[in-house]
């Protein structure tokens, strides 16, 4: 006894999933609608739009990185410290505290401001300039105001001592005119 085959006809839209299954009755292929549960599932990575997604995703990182600006370290934006003034501000705090690594007062003493010669008494200025450093080291500066810089340095200890020790401190130069800038500040 053979069975007949029936077919049900019944109108479904054309995104519903199917899948063409072959009739044992009469020998040729139908089409066969399954749920959604029954669909057969997609492995991991081997979607065209997972692919999609993820070289989209890589390229706005790259292109991210590659035009955002970092901050500069510590508080100082580039663009403040490195004006035309930077140059011989830095060199006149170079320059003092080359001249108090020696010892030199004199030359030492010309490139106080006014108002640092008015602060500090002749024996406090040779006091100071008695005790020389061993080494010492400039930080980025940063501007004021126009005209005026400050200079992070770390100062190390006299070679007398057992042990060196660095102390922190700042040294402000200002602009007294033509050109000439002064240690207003002194470490």
């Amino acid at each position: 006894m053979r069975k007949s085959a029936v077919l049900k006809i019944v109108r479904v839209p054309l995104f519903m999933p199917h899948r063409f299954v072959r009739c044992n009755a009469c020998s040729l292929t139908h089409r066969k609608f399954i749920s959604l549960h029954q669909r057969p599932r997609v492995h991991a990575g081997g979607g065209r739009r997972r692919t999609l997604f993820a070289s989209l995703y890589v390229a706005s990182f790259i292109l991210y990185t590659a035009f955002s600006q970092t901050p500069a370290a510590g508080k100082t934006k580039p663009s403040d410290a490195l004006d035309s003034n930077y140059g011989p501000a830095l060199a006149a705090a170079d320059h003092f505290l080359q001249f108090w690594q020696s010892g030199d007062v004199e030359n030492g003493m010309a490139l106080l401001s006014t108002h640092a010669k008015a602060g500090i008494t002749v024996d406090g200025l040779d006091r100071f300039f008695s005790n020389p450093v061993s080494a010492y080291e400039i930080g980025l500066g940063k501007r004021l105001k126009h005209g005026s810089y400050e200079f992070p340095i770390a100062v190390i200890d006299a070679p007398g001592n057992r042990r060196r020790h660095r102390h922190f401190s700042s040294i402000i130069v200002v602009n007294t005119g033509n050109s000439d800038w002064a240690v207003d500040k002194l470490p």
